[in-house]
């Protein structure tokens, strides 16, 4: 990022393959534990390089806001989208 090499370490990472396409997807999953601040600003950096290589899911999706919506009803939408 602007540079900088970052090793990463997400807690899954998933390839998509659509069928017949030389094209791979990847998603990063990040499961998030804790809210304290020190936390948040340490994973939003983390996060920025994640986007980098792939799209970002986190679980609880739209962490650390409050959840709308299932995590693996987000899984398998990106699964999906991904294998068009």
């Amino acid at each position: 990022m602007d540079g900088i090499e970052e090793i990463i370490h997400p807690d899954f990472i998933l390839n998509v393959a659509p069928a017949g396409k030389q094209t791979v997807n990847t998603l990063i999953i990040e499961t998030m534990g804790y809210d304290s601040a020190d936390y948040l600003e340490r994973k939003a950096d983390t996060h920025n390089f994640m986007r980098q290589v792939g799209t970002l899911l986190t679980d609880p999706p739209d962490w650390p806001e409050p959840v709308q919506t299932t995590f693996n009803s987000i899984l398998l939408k990106h699964i999906f989208r991904a294998g068009r």
